[in-house]
């Protein structure tokens, strides 16, 4: 009993042995086993991590290097105001500014211009900016809060004014005066910072803005006859003209000058005049075309040949022809047609004197043909005058 009590001891303690062993194993495999799991699942962490990164800079990179590639293609340059006009739809400036700077992407049409001003007198120190944006997607980044607003060319100008005073050198008040505006035209947006010191009190900038912001409204005056497009080009001819805004401006304030012009005794006859209008191309467009009424044209042809006490009333030939040009479209001498063969009449009475061509080409071109007839077809029978004046500065390219 006692052997086998001792045998089963043994053997108990043999077992007890090898399952220790076994355990110690097991629990030792186990425990390396968790520790290289918990080592993989940190460097797993550690390399989602650095992968996050990587993308965080990859992209950054890539955003970078698209921003720096936006802003290279912008470049700013030095230019005119009149190429500023030529981008212009609804307004342009006018003055003597100081200094025109245009912005644009490489290759493509400008987004905004800067214009910069200054001007000084005994009473009056003025600075101004204008930046005029064109390009209608671009977004302006402003903090200003507009407080008031005004009508201006009949468009909303929403503007911010600070005043106050100071003491000047010689113990004189001075005003101090900063407006910050905005003017949406539809077409062009102008961001307008201005200040003055000045010896009144009363401000200067409605009266500055006035001379220095002008409506183009000659669309606006060929009630339909024209397309959008057509009326765009109509304004961007006259504005090739080197001194064509200022002869507008002098326009709405009448007193456009009478050029100096060419004398010539020869004659163009009433006969010769329906010739070349029986040659028309659109001749046979409508059987009311070139129909006169009471020998209107003769009149006309009597009228710009006239004299006066042995004297021209028209005195030199391009009187005469702006005269012609104005008469025919105003008068309706013809049922139909009568601006194109006021036109044509103008182009021939040209040719016919020498004068349709100059060293530059010819004197007025096809779009500002139809320009000038246009507007003397819609304008007021009163400014017969001063269209006539203007016909003529253009010929002479004033």
């Amino acid at each position: 009993m006692r052997k086998y009590k001792k045998h089963v001891e043994e053997t108990y303690q043999a077992i007890r042995e090898e399952n220790k062993d076994f355990l110690t194993g097991k629990l030792r495999e186990t425990i390396e086993q968790n520790r290289n799991d918990k080592g993989r699942s940190k460097a797993n962490v550690w390399l989602i991590i650095l992968f996050c990164i990587l993308i965080m800079l990859c992209m950054g990179s890539f955003l970078l290097f698209r921003a720096g590639k936006f802003a290279s293609n912008l470049i700013t340059e030095s230019t005119t105001l009149a190429v500023l006009n030529e981008n212009l739809k609804k307004t342009y400036m006018n003055g003597e500014l100081d200094s025109v700077y245009m912005t644009k992407k490489k290759g493509r049409q400008p987004i905004y211009f800067t214009v910069y001003h200054t001007s000084e007198t005994e009473s009056l120190y003025m600075e101004s900016t204008f930046v005029v944006i064109i390009d209608k997607t671009y977004k302006t980044d402003t903090d200003t809060q507009y407080t008031e607003h005004t009508e201006f060319l009949g468009f909303s100008l929403d503007y911010k004014k600070t005043k106050s005073t100071e003491t000047g050198a010689d113990r004189d008040k001075l005003y101090n005066t900063k407006i910050d505006a905005y003017l949406d035209t539809g077409e062009e947006r102008y961001l307008i910072t201005y200040e003055e010191l000045s010896l009144n009190e009363s401000e200067n900038f409605q009266e500055y803005l006035e001379k220095t912001i002008k409506l183009l409204d000659i669309a606006g005056r060929i009630d339909g006859e024209l397309s959008a497009n057509e009326a765009q080009s109509i304004i961007k001819v006259i504005n090739k003209y080197s001194n064509a805004l200022n002869l507008l401006d002098k326009y709405d304030y009448k007193k456009v000058s009478k050029p100096k012009g060419t004398k010539n005794n020869k004659k163009i006859t009433y006969e010769e005049c329906i010739n070349i209008i029986n040659t028309l191309r659109f001749n046979n467009y409508s059987d009311l075309f070139a129909l006169e009424r009471n020998n209107g044209l003769k009149g006309i042809i009597d009228d710009i040949y006239s004299t006066f006490d042995g004297s021209d009333l028209y005195s030199t030939v391009e009187e005469k022809a702006a005269n012609m040009l104005y008469l025919v479209t105003k008068n309706h001498v013809f049922i139909d047609g009568n601006k194109r063969i006021a036109a044509t009449l103008f182009i021939y009475f040209l040719n016919y004197y020498g004068l349709l061509y100059n060293e530059k080409g010819m004197v007025i071109d096809n779009n500002t043909l139809v320009a000038v007839t246009i507007l003397i077809a819609q304008s007021d029978p009163k400014e017969k005058e001063v269209l006539v004046d203007l016909v003529m500065n253009f010929l002479k390219g004033e």
